[in-house]
Order: C-alpha cells, then sequence, then structure tokens
C-alpha cells in the first residue's frame, strides 16, 4: 500500500491542493465572482429546469448559451441525490478535478512525475479554474475533454492510432461547449503528420527519414471521427435555428482581436515557462525571432484591440484591464502588440527547444491547439479572458515537458508564476468570500 501510495504521490498531492484550493468556496458559498453569477443566471437554473423536466428535459428553451451536456448530467445528479447547492456544485467539481488529473497525466507523459507536477501547478492556481470548479460552470469540463482530446492527438502523431478515441473526445467536449470543437483541429493535424503530409515531419517514429510516401487514410479516418460531434452539433443548430440556444440569440459575431489576444497571453505566460527550457541555442538565428515578433506585433495591429466593453467584445479578465488602462492608436492596443510579438518570438524559443529534443512532431501539434483555439475564439463575439488562459497555460506547459526542463530554472521560473496565479485567486476569489 505505501509503495501504491508513493506511485501516485504527486496526484495526490493536486487533489489534496484542489480540495483545499475549492472546498472553502464551496463551503462558503461565495458571491460576486464571475463563476458566482454564471452558476446563478444561466447553469444553476438550467440544471434546475432540466432536473424537473426528466426523463423529458426541454432541450430547446435552455437558459444557457452553450450546449447541455454537462446540464444534463447534473440534473440526474439534482434528480436522484440530492439538488443542495454545496453538493450540486462538489459534483460538478469532480469534472475539474479530472481536468487537472488529466493535465498532469499528459505533461507527466513528456517531462516525468514531478517536473509534471510543478507544469501543472499554473494551470490549477489559475482564478479562472478555481471559479469554474468552486461553481457550477462550464468551463472546466470542457477542458477536460479538450485535454483528452490532445492527448490522443499526440498519440496519432507518434503512433497512428487513437482516431476514434480522439473523435469521442471531441463529441464530449462539444457536447459541453460548442466551442471545444476546436479540438478536432490538432487531431485532424496529428492524422496529417501521421500520413506523412506535413513537410519537415514526414521522419519516422525512430528518427529515421520517411520512405513511404503519403497517406491519405489517416486524413479520411480523422474525418470519419469528428463527424458525430459535427452531426451533434448540427442537430443542435437545427433545434436552435442557430449554434446558440434562443438566449443567446443576441450574442453572435466575430472578434477578429482573439488571435492576438491568444498571442499576447502566451507573451505574458510564456516567459516563465521559456526561463524552464531555453538555451542559448534557442535564441540564436535572430532574424527568425525578430520575424516572428514583428508578424504577432502586426497582426495585433491590423485589427481593433483596443477595450471594447460594447456587447462584451473586448472585456473581461486582467489582461484586458490592463488594455483598458493603457495608450490605444486607432483601436490598436500598445499593450496588446507588445505582448503579441512577445508571444511569437518565445513560441519559436519553445519550438526550438523541443526541436532540440527531438520532439518535433508533438510539438507541432500543440502549436496547432493554440492557433484552433485562438480561430475558434474570433468566430464568437466575446473574448473574455477565460476562454483562452486555460488551454494556452496548459498548451505552454506541454511545450516546456517536451523541451525538457532544466529543474534550477524551473524552480526559479514555474514558483514566480504559482505564486502571481496564487495572488489572482486571492484577489478575484478569496477575497469576495
Amino acid at each position: 500500500m505505501r509503495a501504491i501510495l508513493a506511485g501516485r504521490a504527486p496526484e495526490l498531492l493536486l487533489t489534496a491542493l484542489f480540495v483545499a484550493l475549492v472546498a472553502p468556496v464551496i463551503a462558503a458559498g461565495g458571491t460576486g465572482t464571475a463563476g458566482y453569477e454564471d452558476e446563478r443566471v444561466y447553469h444553476g437554473r438550467t440544471v434546475v429546469e432540466l432536473a424537473a423536466d426528466l426523463p423529458s428535459p426541454d432541450l430547446e428553451n435552455i437558459h444557457t448559451a452553450t450546449t447541455p451536456g454537462l446540464h444534463l448530467v447534473t440534473a440526474v445528479f439534482v434528480r436522484l441525490v440530492s439538488d443542495d447547492r454545496a453538493a450540486v456544485e462538489a459534483f460538478a467539481a469532480l469534472f475539474s478535478l479530472a481536468m487537472i488529473l488529466v493535465a498532469y497525466r499528459l505533461i507527466r507523459r513528456y517531462a516525468g512525475r514531478w517536473p509534471g507536477l510543478f507544469l501543472t501547478l499554473p494551470l490549477l492556481l489559475s482564478h479562472y479554474v478555481l471559479q469554474s470548479a468552486a461553481w457550477l460552470n462550464t468551463d472546466n469540463t470542457a477542458m477536460l475533454f479538450i485535454l483528452l482530446t490532445l492527448g490522443a492527438a499526440l498519440t496519432v502523431a507518434e503512433t497512428g492510432r487513437g482516431l476514434f478515441l480522439g473523435g469521442l473526445w471531441v463529441l464530449l467536449g462539444a457536447s459541453v461547449r460548442q466551442l471545444a470543437l476546436w479540438a478536432a483541429g490538432p487531431l485532424v493535424f496529428a492524422a496529417a503528420v501521421a500520413g506523412r503530409w506535413i513537410p519537415g515531419l514526414r521522419e519516422e517514429p525512430g528518427g529515421g527519414p520517411a520512405e513511404r510516401r503519403p497517406s491519405l487514410r489517416p486524413l479520411v479516418l480523422a474525418g470519419v471521427a469528428v463527424i458525430p460531434a459535427i452531426a451533434m452539433l448540427a442537430a443542435f443548430a437545427s433545434l436552435w435555428g442557430q449554434l446558440t440556444p434562443p438566449i443567446a440569440a443576441g450574442q453572435s459575431g466575430t472578434s477578429p482581436a482573439a488571435v492576438p489576444f491568444t498571442l499576447a497571453l502566451a507573451g505574458l505566460f510564456a516567459p516563465f515557462f521559456a526561463a524552464c527550457v531555453a538555451t542559448r541555442e534557442d535564441l540564436r538565428e535572430r532574424r527568425a525571432l525578430a520575424g516572428a515578433a514583428a508578424a504577432g506585433a502586426l497582426l495585433a495591429l491590423a485589427v481593433p484591440t483596443s477595450h471594447d466593453a460594447t456587447a462584451e467584445r473586448r472585456t473581461g479578465g486582467g489582461l484586458w484591464s490592463i488594455v483598458r488602462d493603457t495608450p490605444a492608436v486607432a483601436d490598436r492596443s500598445l499593450t496588446i502588440a507588445i505582448l503579441a510579438g512577445l508571444g511569437a518570438a518565445l513560441l519559436v524559443v519553445l519550438w526550438r527547444a523541443a526541436a532540440r529534443n527531438a520532439m518535433q512532431r508533438p510539438a507541432a501539434v500543440v502549436l496547432v491547439a493554440i492557433a484552433s483555439v485562438a480561430i475558434a475564439q474570433a468566430g464568437t463575439v466575446r473574448t473574455y479572458q477565460r476562454y483562452f488562459e486555460p488551454p494556452v497555460i496548459a498548451c505552454l506547459a506541454l511545450l516546456a515537458a517536451l523541451a525538457g526542463l532544466d529543474r534550477r530554472r524551473a524552480t526559479v521560473g514555474l514558483g514566480a508564476l504559482c505564486v502571481l496565479q496564487l495572488a489572482g485567486c486571492v484577489a478575484v476569489v478569496y477575497s469576495a468570500l
């Protein structure tokens, strides 16, 4: 028994820390956060109404903008077990705990046990993750299935197997939040890698050059694997007359700022991860780094990125608050431009570090995942930071794991980030209890 517990020590520590962070919030029944408001106005009300309608729930007139997967599961709990607020929140929090443990296992695949634990902590300590765990929100549950899809995609890129499992995770993720369909992006890309269609990534897993011709089979199978998720969303779109329930009819639109905002968040968090893995070799060929930085900044200057609370288009989160209080020119935020340039350059650094560690294939899949987040969110009107931060942090942690940590530098870099993330939890969540 002692040996088993020792082998599971990182998972047990993450679980204990999760409980220590979340349980006081649930017990206090805190208010005053976006997570609480979402539960009160949307998700909690939807669950109560679905529970009352079981076994024939009305899925058309639900009071949420998301697909009702988590709501249906929670409604069954309410109907069969308890409708107590704390009990319902504790039940829903189990999906958030599962998300953290899946993130750890995915990172551990490349980093090892204890480095994997340290790389998972910035995600666990995000106040957006805490809010979605402590109150009935859908973000963490969707992220759970996104990470499972990403894990399947990495397996596909490395071995060619796992496409249909990945398709199942895409389906479940999209049943919780429509935009979780973006996880199909890295899955299909991984199929292209497995089929040897991506220049520069055609090496065999053993390291030798690929001698076989490119194959369409993995791409065809990937297309088949994601059909159920697309069909499910099409069925809901037919029911609602759009991709969201009627309550969200006035929330349609696009936000091109989502792409530079994703890069800006990478610029905000990537320095802590790059500090753990980058070497002088990764910083050479500075023309490429300067080109990436310029491209990121120009992308940010190409579209409006200033703070805009109209229809909550460009607002919601710490970075948008900084943008609001810093200079902008012609609706172009200089803060976003600088951070987007930094983020693009540091993604190149992390890619080089992973390539130096012979991890080009999985690193390419992770970079496509970041791009998929940005593109998917650009198709919606709102760019709340909570929609971006968890997947960006998870992907940066994966890139660092693929590159291999310098443990001494990781103690400083990740330690500093964890302190900042915990301070965010105190300022946003615990101060509102």
